[in-house]
């Protein structure tokens, strides 16, 4: 069992698409062969349930109910006391799931742990059944994130230290988790993002951060990939652990590489592969993609030298603000939820976190937010100016990031990429203004190879292209979770 959904089809074997293959109308996944087939996915032809927009919701105390069933609270607080010695704990365990939903993330759930001390801890319990992943590739994800906050808690300060699971535990193995400090304080979320014009606390924020980041800089690693526990105890670097495993059977994930421009080649040349197979993409975007993916392997051979220039640093992926716990006044207090973390090349390390982005970059995708300016002059004022030149250069990444981990794909996003790789300060006249005409012209530069011409062959009729372009050139996304912004763009989160 992969644990990555099968298409719905009746007598269809095949695994669902990788990217976009669930429908946000039906909620039923499809292969490719099936999405886009009005015969068997009645919703492509407008033909759509009216339940999720208005009808009954899933009654989701039923779906967190086996979960729940798991929490022994005695065994817990037994294995929890033995970990403190001479400490008792009490923990309230939540009944239903309004009361869990305050102590869940996107990926974990939280049970709060309290000492007769009145020290805090929270039990981090990884999510299994919405995850949509092999348990052993779930596994590999939970260690990793262990290993990583364990190496740094030694290292930095602001960052919470754990304890694994006892081996004597006898809660089901089934469930994974492990032990952490709880880190007090409030979401960095608004502030870092929404928050305008810049407040003192937020410039107090940006300063303690950059401080935060002078610690993880004397932190390296002699190879890329992502942070795991040898069976020998010690901590070194492994295979790189992604949002989704690449793989749907062992070994599930990539890794470890050499230099960070191996490890994004072998993403990029994998989802190439896919696309030919028909497994990642559906029928009327698979040429968009692969056009895409073939410049992101020039960008990336031609002009990133420092995808290649060791040593390595420690990249936290998972920068949406909700990660830096502060005071009201911006005090950092730590930094948390360190899963997917992987090791990169310094210039992206040190690029601005994505919070601190905000809604300019789809505006003006080239243009650094206030609050990128700030961390520039934070850099400053520590006399590191090298720092602040790769928060300046930063934007490649931030573009590589959102396209093939968030699958963000619209017109100025597109060559806004393509002038932060190649330089180009300026908008030019001749850049495509439509997806469209951003598909000709990656005909014109990629046009000879087969792959592109069996592409262009089976590209569905204009009737579908039609379907899945809107008329400011944005690409329609059919995913449950995507997000439709003013200027057209679209967000499909963890569907990449």
């Amino acid at each position: 069992m992969s644990g990555f959904p099968d298409c719905s089809t009746t007598d269809c074997a095949n695994p669902a698409l990788h990217f976009d293959g669930e429908c946000r109308w039906c909620s039923k996944w499809f292969c490719g062969r099936h999405k886009e087939n009005v015969q068997t996915h009645p919703c492509f032809d407008g033909h759509r349930p009216e339940r999720i927009f208005g009808g009954p919701r899933p009654n989701l105390d039923s779906l967190v109910e086996k979960y729940l069933e798991k929490l022994d609270i005695e065994l817990i607080i037994a294995e929890v006391e033995l970990l403190r010695p001479g400490h008792a704990c009490t923990i309230n365990k939540p009944s239903s799931w309004s009361e869990l939903q305050k102590l869940v993330g996107g990926c974990n759930y939280h049970i709060v742990i309290v000492f007769d001390d009145g020290r805090r801890w929270v039990m981090r319990v990884r999510k299994i059944g919405m995850s949509y992943q092999h348990l052993d590739a779930l596994r590999l994800n939970l260690d990793s994130e262990f290993a990583t906050v364990s190496f740094m808690s030694e290292q930095c300060i602001l960052i919470p230290k754990v304890w694994a699971r006892p081996a004597t535990s006898r809660l089901p193995t089934d469930l994974l988790y492990f032990y952490q400090e709880f880190v007090p304080g409030v979401s960095a979320f608004e502030v870092l993002l929404w928050v305008n014009p810049i407040t003192d606390p937020t410039i107090k924020l940006i300063r303690s951060y950059a401080e935060y980041t002078l610690h993880l800089e004397k932190i390296t690693f002699d190879r890329v990939g992502s942070l795991h526990t040898r069976p020998d105890g010690m901590i070194s670097v492994g295979p790189l652990i992604d949002r989704r495993p690449p793989f749907l059977q062992p070994p599930h994930f990539h890794g470890p590489f050499d230099t960070a421009k191996q490890r994004y080649l072998a993403i990029i040349d994998l989802r190439l592969e896919q696309t030919l197979r028909g497994e990642r993409y559906p029928p009327s975007l698979e040429l968009l993609h692969y056009l895409i993916l073939l410049d992101l392997r020039t960008y990336l051979n031609d002009h990133c030298p420092e995808l290649e220039e060791g040593p390595w640093y420690i990249k936290h992926n998972d920068e949406n603000g909700n990660h830096v716990m502060m005071e009201k006044d911006g005090t950092i207090n730590g930094v948390i939820d360190w899963e997917w973390t992987y090791i990169t090349c310094k210039a992206e390390a040190f690029a601005a976190p994505s919070c601190m982005l905000g809604a300019l970059i789809d505006r003006d995708p080239n243009i650094l937010s206030s609050r990128e300016t700030a961390l520039m002059e934070a850099y400053r004022a520590l006399d590191r100016t090298d720092l602040a030149e790769y928060v300046k250069n930063g934007r490649k990444y931030h573009h590589l990031h959102r396209y093939l981990f968030e699958g963000v794909v619209y017109p100025k996003g597109l060559t806004g990429m393509r002038r932060a790789f190649l330089d180009i300060p300026e908008e030019q006249d001749n850049e495509p203004k439509t997806i469209k005409e951003w598909i000709r012209d990656g005909i014109k530069r990629h046009g000879d190879k087969q792959a592109v011409k069996d592409l262009v062959a089976r590209r569905p009729d204009s009737k579908l292209i039609r379907a899945f372009n809107q008329p400011d050139g944005s690409v329609h996304k059919d995913s449950k979770k995507r997000k439709l912004k003013t200027d057209g763009s679209l967000v499909a989160a963890s569907r990449c």
